[in-house]
């Protein structure tokens, strides 16, 4: 009997969950949970392959982080560091005792290091897969949390305490020896911090497509199309700006026509995608109308172009999201796409799936 060949990974570890905010707060354990519950009901967790968790490093961690940065996330004196980012505040109300708030939005437990220490690590996890020598695995998805793209080199913003898609991309490039890395960030946010890690740096080209409010209100403000990088470095971070209730066809006219012109002249040696589902519909931040079958949509997309510039090495990283049931199902889309397509015995041919149905 044929071994039927795994050519997807996930790497998940419920050790995430233990993270734990305010009532009520947003980003909570259950997003994660509910993504992996729908994966295992969809069939995908059993036609991937099952990726081992780890934690990453400290050394990796500083690959983008600095010394600062790190070892207040890592040690349990953060919890009262009055000097961080601010200063820390207890969050009021029963059961409260456990957690700080770092901002208004950036929150900390006792079990938080060991919980950001394992997202940053199954992305490293899921590289390390895609990157081993003769393995028929080249696509995947981590499904972690804390987020991580608004976390700068010495800040947690936005929920983010370190930036897991930043130390991938430096990760691939310091361990692995790849040289020029495509991240491209699809949450309706935009990723603030990476731009900011990656603003000098002509071998990440970081194209970001996200909600841009004219008033600057909607969160963080930045990302304006004229942002096209520091000093030298110009044009390779790459903002599409869209306004309030964006959906499905605006996404797919800047996959087709601007992300895919730009991927093709930088030819990238592995692609990350920062994959934050918060622009789906009826998300509780987001005010977008995308589909899950859009996000099924670019993520075919985004694998066809991985296939023609680098050998389909491509690994997507869960960033914001916060209607727990759409975001599953967004996610059993992303997935599905990649398993249905990386199953193919040759590679697709280079022109895009469909567009979805509206």
């Amino acid at each position: 009997m044929k071994t039927e060949v795994k050519r997807c990974g996930l790497v998940y570890d419920e050790g995430m969950q233990r993270h734990i905010g305010p009532d009520g707060h947003v980003e909570q354990p259950k997003r994660i949970r509910e993504i992996w519950r729908q994966l295992v009901e969809a069939g995908l967790v059993d036609a991937c392959s099952r990726l081992p968790s780890r934690k990453a490093s400290k050394k990796e961690l500083l690959y983008v982080h600095t010394a600062r940065h790190v070892n207040k996330v890592l040690s349990p004196s953060a919890l009262c560091a009055r000097q961080y980012n601010g200063g820390c505040q207890k969050p009021a109300g029963p059961d409260q005792t456990n957690v700080m708030a770092l901002d208004e939005d950036t929150f900390m437990c006792n079990e938080t290091p060991d919980a950001a220490r394992l997202a940053a690590g199954c992305v490293l996890s899921l590289c390390d897969e895609v990157m081993r020598p003769n393995s028929v695995l080249h696509c995947g998805m981590a499904v972690v949390r804390p987020p991580g793209h608004h976390a700068s080199a010495d800040k947690a913003a936005g929920f983010c305490l370190f930036n897991n898609v930043a130390i991938g991309a430096r990760y691939l490039q310091k361990v692995h020896g790849l040289k020029k890395i495509l991240i491209i960030d699809w949450d309706v946010h935009h990723g603030d911090g990476t731009a900011d890690i990656f603003s000098g740096d002509s071998d990440v080209l970081l194209f970001s497509v996200h909600r841009y409010d004219a008033n600057r209100t909607f969160y963080p403000g930045t990302g304006m199309l004229q942002d096209a990088g520091k000093g030298d470095v110009k044009g390779f971070t790459v903002n599409v700006p869209l306004g309030p209730g964006y959906g499905d066809l605006d996404v797919c006219h800047t996959i087709r026509h601007v992300l895919f012109p730009l991927a093709d002249k930088f030819k990238p040696d592995f692609i990350l995608v920062s994959a934050g589902f918060d622009a789906v519909h009826d998300d509780y931040l987001g005010g977008c109308h995308m589909t899950p079958q859009g996000f099924g949509w670019a993520t075919r997309a985004i694998y066809s172009l991985a296939q023609q510039l680098c050998h389909g090495r491509l690994a997507l990283v869960l960033e914001g999201g916060y209607n727990c049931t759409n975001i599953g199902r967004c996610v059993v889309e992303s997935v599905g796409a990649l398993v249905l397509d990386a199953a193919q015995e040759a590679p697709l041919a280079n022109s895009l799936p469909p567009l979805p149905e509206l």
